[in-house]
């Protein structure tokens, strides 16, 4: 199998998700413009949402980015309380952007397999992470479910006793439900001017309200 051809087929569907959003992608256009057969692209691919959710980390890999330079203060990991507001914050100026993308990745049909799909993508493109991850990244990085990712560092405040392990379980479960209400709530708007910006304040004022209320 030809991994350049693989990821011209990636690079041609992340085009297309940027300029047209997940609607915009058909197995039939693509293989036109690459010059191919349909049964060529799944000879690479187990579906189409498989292909989709590959070209989708092309987006994610901005947080990815973002996340990996706040943690790489050591002063922040001794508080995983404020690690997780701000993880949050930066999840949902990067979500807000390019709503339909990160609904579908950590709600998609590749949600149970989101930590795969990461793996792959930087097998294919390995000049996006020259850096080896530390264990604590991939611990939250390419974990396949958000209330688990979170749950990982709401944890480590339980341990630390700033909420109960009980409160760490129930406030990740709400937080992931307020991400994806607040999401769904803009996601046929999000490309308006100021929208993004208005649906990242109005969900980062949420998660610190209840945050302030489990302290």
């Amino acid at each position: 199998m030809s991994l350049e051809k693989k990821r011209l087929f990636v690079e041609a569907t992340y085009k297309i998700l940027k300029e047209e959003g997940p609607e915009g992608i058909k197995i039939r256009r693509l293989a036109k413009e690459l010059n191919c057969t349909s049964t060529v692209i799944y000879r690479y691919f187990d579906n189409l949402d498989h292909l989709i959710a590959l070209a989708s980390i092309r987006f994610f890999n901005e947080y990815i980015i973002d996340f990996r330079n706040m943690v790489s203060d050591p002063q922040i990991l001794t508080d995983p309380y404020g690690l997780n507001l701000r993880m949050w914050d930066c999840l949902a100026e990067h979500a807000c952007k390019n709503i339909p993308i990160y609904e579908n990745l950590f709600f998609g049909k590749y949600q149970h397999s989101l930590g795969e799909v990461i793996f792959e993508y930087y097998q294919l493109f390995l000049d996006d992470s020259k850096q080896d991850f530390d264990g604590y990244s991939v611990s939250i990085l390419f974990n396949d479910d958000l209330f688990q990712r979170d749950f990982v560092l709401l944890r480590r405040a339980a341990a630390l006793g700033t909420i109960t392990i009980q409160e760490a379980a129930s406030l990740s479960q709400i937080e992931c439900h307020i991400f994806r209400g607040v999401l769904l709530k803009y996601i046929d708007d999000y490309k308006k001017p100021g929208i993004p910006q208005k649906a990242a304040a109005e969900f980062s004022k949420l998660i610190h309200e209840l945050a302030d209320r489990y302290r």
